[in-house]
């Protein structure tokens, strides 16, 4: 039984083993907290690394680095995903079918129904949906800020505006990608 120094540590290997754990469980408890954190926000899935990398898959070296930065406040041990931060849906009132007869033909054109007549119903019944029930399961904001997109069909969804009395007006239908 040798006494060394190495990573902060004056005693044996069993020593240094000892506090390597005591540090991992420091970053395991940094990730907890900022996974408790975020859940407090709405955000589901909060990826926890350190470069990276889990904190399970780190060598001794890097706890110990990791470690030290921490209880510098040098490093955050989580990082969010841009696709788990949750953006809320526009509340709407009523559903209205503004550009019907455009988005019928762009709903055949792109596949997503077979014929106009099937295309004109299954528009009709979601808007109907979306003003007794709201925004339907799956639906997402688009990048426009203003309007969302409601799965329909067989891959695609209706686009939606929003409007500042909470009207969602029917723009058209795009292939889901």
């Amino acid at each position: 039984m040798k006494n060394w120094w190495k990573y902060g540590v004056w005693g044996t290997e069993d020593d240094v083993k000892a506090e390597e754990a005591n540090r991992r469980k420091e970053l395991n408890d940094a990730a907890t907290a900022a996974q408790e954190e975020a859940r407090k926000l709405g955000i589901k899935d909060l990826k926890v690394t350190v470069n990276g990398r889990p904190i399970a898959d780190l060598t001794r070296d890097e706890v110990f680095a990791a470690s030290d930065n921490l209880r510098k406040g040098k490093i955050a041990v989580a990082t969010i995903e841009p696709s788990a931060i949750p953006i809320p849906l526009p509340s709407v009132n009523k559903a209205v079918n503004s550009n019907f007869a455009h988005a019928v033909d762009r709903a055949v054109e792109r596949n997503i129904f077979p014929d106009k007549k099937t295309a004109a119903e299954a528009i009709r019944k979601l808007s109907q949906e979306i003003k007794q029930n709201g925004w339907p399961e799956g639906t997402i904001p688009d990048t426009n800020p203003d309007r969302v997109l409601v799965p329909i069909g067989n891959g695609g969804y209706a686009v939606y505006q929003v409007l500042k009395n909470g009207t969602a007006r029917l723009w058209t239908v795009l292939i889901a990608r």
